[in-house]
């Protein structure tokens, strides 16, 4: 009832399939390994640009949400008669009747003058060590 084989059988079996492991059969299979494995390290490369893009969009998004809400303030600042009198004080520089303005003004320093030259080597010298 068993099933037995003889060594005649072997070559037969293997006959079979031997166009399997064929030299023209493994070329095309390391051909198809190859493309593969170029084509994943593409969509890799592909896959990491589309995030780096990402990143910068959602930093652009960001400050031009920063930019919005600045400006949505200076135009709710601006809507007030406070607010545009504020303005027009900052930018123009300008008072009411009866107002008196203050201009602080820092006081002008003066550069050491050197009589001779060899005050000028000495300075010279100090600034090197």
């Amino acid at each position: 009832m068993g099933y037995t084989t003889t060594m005649e059988d072997f070559p037969e079996k293997r006959g079979k399939k031997g166009w399997l492991y064929s030299i023209p059969v493994l070329i095309v299979l390391i051909i198809l390994v190859l493309g593969f494995g170029r084509s994943s390290i593409a969509m890799y490369k592909g896959a990491k640009d589309a995030k780096d893009r990402e990143g910068v969009a959602t930093g652009r998004l960001e400050g031009l949400m920063e930019r919005k809400n600045f400006l949505e303030s200076s135009i709710g600042r601006l809507s007030s008669a406070e607010g545009i009198e504020q303005a027009l004080r900052e930018k123009f520089n300008v008072r009411r009747p009866g107002e008196d303005m203050i201009i602080l003004v820092s006081p002008e320093i003066e550069e050491p003058v050197y009589d001779s030259s060899l005050g000028v080597i000495k300075n010279w010298f100090n600034q090197i060590f």
